[in-house]
C-alpha cells in the first residue's frame, strides 16, 4: 500500500462527467464512485482523491480512538471508557485515575539522523496520566513503545516529541512500559477479518 504525501493528501479531481468507478491511488483499488467523497460544482464534478477507508486510516481520531483507546482498554483491566470526544481524558483505571490516550506513528521527518513521535497535549490539565503509545506506521500498527507519563510532567506543554535517539530516549526511559500485553491486543485487532469492497474492472472506467 503506498500513501501520498501529506501535502496531496486532500487533493480533488475535477472532471465533467462523473464516472461509476474510480482509482483510489492510496489502496490502488478500483471501486465505486460512492466511495469517494464527490459532488458537483459549477459546470464539473470534484473527486476527492482517496476513497473513504483510506481517509479513515490517515485521520486522527482513527489512530487515536479506534486503535489506541480500544488497545488500551484491554490493556488495563476493569477500565471505565468514556465516550468519544469526552473532555481531558478518554477512560478511568481500576484505581480511579484518569487516563488521556496518545498515540503517534514514527515521523518520516529526521534531525540528526533520528526521527521522532509526536503527542499533542494541549496542556491538559485534567487527566492524571498520559498513555503514549508509538507505532511503527499506519499500515502495520506494531508498538515499538509505551510511556504512561504523569500528568504534572508534560501538561503544561501544547506537545512533546520522542525522538529515536539514545538520548530522547533515556529521557522517557523511567515512564516506559512494557509493550508485550498491547503488542497481543493490536495483534488481536488485525485477526479480525476486514469486509472488502468490491474491486470493479478496470475497462469500466475512462479516466485511468
Amino acid at each position: 500500500m503506498r500513501y501520498p504525501k501529506r501535502r496531496n493528501r486532500k487533493t480533488i479531481i475535477e472532471v465533467e462527467v462523473l464516472p461509476t468507478v474510480y482509482k483510489c491511488p492510496v489502496c490502488e483499488k478500483v471501486l465505486p464512485i460512492k466511495e469517494f467523497n464527490h459532488g458537483r460544482y459549477k459546470d464539473h464534478f470534484c473527486i476527492y482523491n482517496m476513497c473513504k477507508h483510506c481517509r479513515k486510516i490517515w485521520s486522527s481520531v482513527y489512530l487515536g480512538c479506534d486503535v489506541a483507546e480500544k488497545v488500551l482498554s484491554n490493556v488495563f483491566s476493569n477500565v471505565q471508557r468514556m465516550p468519544r470526544k469526552n473532555h481531558g481524558y478518554d477512560f478511568i483505571c481500576s484505581r480511579g485515575l484518569k487516563v488521556d490516550v496518545k498515540a503517534s506513528c514514527l515521523s518520516s521527518y529526521s534531525l540528526n539522523n533520528s526521527r521522532l513521535w509526536a503527542f499533542t497535549i494541549n496542556r491538559n490539565k485534567i487527566a492524571d496520566y498520559f498513555a503514549c503509545i508509538a507505532f511503527d506506521d499506519r499500515v502495520n500498527l506494531n508498538p515499538l513503545h509505551f510511556w504512561l507519563i504523569p500528568g504534572e510532567k508534560i501538561n503544561r506543554f501544547t506537545s512533546i516529541s520522542i525522538y529515536t535517539g539514545e538520548t530522547s530516549l533515556e529521557r522517557w526511559k523511567k515512564y516506559e512500559k512494557p509493550v508485550d500485553k498491547i503488542l497481543t491486543a493490536c495483534n488481536l485487532m488485525k485477526v479480525k477479518p476486514i469486509p472488502q469492497v468490491p474491486v470493479y474492472p478496470r475497462k469500466q472506467s475512462t479516466l485511468f
